[in-house]
């Protein structure tokens, strides 16, 4: 395959689509169990290794109100565990592919599982919910 609609070039090395989705496939292998995808839509689904679930969980903080900063420090955190863990557990994957996957997957998760709401600034006294 040739063309500039044929491959998609990385750091100076050009890939074919079907070696994309052959790498892509390696990382749903290690992400779910029974997992699903869609070819046509670039859909994907199923259910998490019991290892992602634990890492996002303990990652998100619950009924707590938190800063706009904190709340980046938690995502940050938890794509860098999900990254090393999906790292050390699949093979022959760019770096960049994973990293791509990576950044599309921890926000669907988060959102598919938890519900994050922007909550009004605090009362005029102190309160400890609100710094």
């Amino acid at each position: 395959m040739t063309g500039e609609d044929s491959s998609i070039e990385i750091e100076g090395t050009n890939y074919t689509k079907a070696q994309i989705d052959r790498q892509t496939q390696r990382i749903y292998d290690v992400v779910f169990v029974n997992g699903t995808y869609a070819e046509d839509d670039g859909s994907y689904g199923g259910k998490l290794h019991p290892e992602l679930v634990e890492i996002i969980r303990d990652g998100i903080v619950i009924n707590e109100v938190i800063e706009e900063a904190r709340m980046n420090e938690i995502f940050t955190d938890i794509i860098t565990k999900v990254r090393e863990w999906i790292g050390s557990n699949v093979k022959s994957v760019h770096p960049i592919v994973l990293d791509v996957f990576v950044a599309d997957f921890v926000p669907n998760c988060v959102q598919q599982f938890f519900t994050i709401e922007e909550a009004d600034g605090g009362p005029s006294e102190y309160d400890p919910a609100y710094g």
